[in-house]
């Protein structure tokens, strides 16, 4: 892999999420939110959103994590959610959308509402069937683009660089 640039350096990163943060609470004000993450990068993305929004808007959060992509077309959840319920599927990148929209189809028969996406860098020429998208980065993406995401909790630095296999 060859480095191309630095997309968001640590503290533009931890700006994001609190912009994504207020942006996702002030766009849900009314509903209650689940927060759905993918893997590792996700669910420590939706912890980070989930304290901003709790410590600012004193608003519950459900975080759902470690969701497989199969998991809910094999097993779906015994859940019922109410008509005011925004699932929000958070990940770190979204490059070709193949993960969501399985997600997306598997929850199609439980979830209420359309869900939403949250990402941190999210290439613009996926097509996704989301009803709002919130990203730090939405830049086209090559095929040959690979967008890496490290957060602190995983990785021990939050930084978003950009690089060319």
């Amino acid at each position: 892999m060859t480095y191309k640039s630095t997309l968001l350096d640590e503290q533009s990163t931890k700006k994001s999420l609190v912009t994504l943060a207020h942006k996702l609470a002030e766009y849900n004000a009314d509903s209650e939110l689940y927060l759905l993450s993918i893997q590792a990068r996700g669910d420590a993305i939706a912890k980070e959103i989930s304290d901003i929004i709790k410590m600012v808007y004193a608003k519950p959060v459900v975080i759902i994590d470690s969701i497989m992509v199969n998991l809910f077309k094999d097993n779906p959840p015994p859940i019922s959610l109410p008509k005011t319920t925004s699932i929000v599927i958070i990940t770190d990148v979204v490059h070709t959308g193949k993960n969501v929209k399985a997600i997306i189809k598997a929850m199609k028969d439980f979830v209420p509402n359309p869900p939403q996406l949250l990402t941190l860098v999210l290439n613009s020429k996926a097509r996704l069937k989301v009803s709002a998208v919130f990203a730090a980065v939405k830049m086209p993406l090559e095929d040959s683009d690979i967008a890496i995401v490290n957060v602190n909790e995983v990785d021990g630095k939050d930084i978003i660089e950009l690089y060319c296999v």
